[in-house]
């Protein structure tokens, strides 16, 4: 899918952000903390957490 293809919404997951943007740890921790602390849901697809079931594409409660 090209990137411009991507909604809006879709590009504001966590899943998103880390596959195609590039989304490093070193280089954004305070976007990545303010999404993953006191992780509510995990993506079904990924793996990753998440606290906001919108920062993930498939969310599934913990």
């Amino acid at each position: 899918m090209a990137e411009e293809e991507y909604s809006e919404e879709h590009k504001q997951h966590l899943c998103y952000m880390v596959a195609r943007k590039g989304l490093l740890m070193e280089d954004n921790l305070k976007t990545l903390k303010k999404m993953v602390s006191k992780a509510n849901f995990v993506c079904e697809t990924c793996g990753r957490a998440a606290n906001k079931a919108e920062s993930l594409c498939h969310p599934i409660k913990l």
